[in-house]
């Protein structure tokens, strides 16, 4: 999937699209990202609700199936009933594509299981819900931290070095 520059067409940036979910009810959530840094990481989690008190986010390698194959067969869901309905459509935001890709995630989520009564939703709000616990009253944030300390005694120790070749050079 990618966005395309709306001053030239041809011009397009990669899409990569994150993917949680709860793997009771099998309910998933879907978002389009850009950027694979933290900072986007942090934003899409906090978009999915995924965090919950006593609730383990686990990352997994990449490219890796057999260690996340919930996501990797809603991976292929998302790809097979989703991105496919979307492949003729151009996308000129992140937002614009996020907003036809959730409003499609929601009727698949919301779409009854094969040969069953229920959906993903149905099983989400009647019975996984009630069992996951309250969301944190903050949201994660981004902090970058610099080593201070490390800096200096960088600096200082080039600074001594320096002196000292300078020292050595005037004898």
């Amino acid at each position: 999937m990618y966005l395309h520059n709306p001053r030239n067409p041809k011009e397009t940036t990669k899409v990569t699209i994150f993917i949680v979910v709860l793997t009771y009810s099998d309910y998933f959530y879907a978002e389009s990202m850009t950027e694979c840094d933290i900072r986007s990481w942090i934003r899409v989690n906090n978009n999915a609700w995924a965090e919950h008190n006593n609730t383990v986010l686990t990352s997994a390698k990449v490219k890796s199936p057999r260690w996340k194959p919930v996501v990797e067969g809603h991976v292929k869901l998302i790809t097979m009933h989703i991105l496919v309905g979307m492949e003729d459509m151009a996308f000129y935001s992140l937002d614009e594509l996020n907003r036809v890709l959730m409003v499609k995630v929601d009727a698949e989520n919301q779409r009854p299981f094969e040969r069953l009564t229920y959906s993903r939703y149905n099983l989400l709000i009647n019975e996984e819900k009630e069992t996951l616990l309250p969301l944190p009253s903050s949201r994660f944030e981004y902090l970058e931290r610099s080593d201070f300390e490390e800096a200096v005694q960088r600096v200082t120790v080039e600074r001594i070095h320096a002196n000292y070749i300078e020292s050595f050079f005037q004898k």
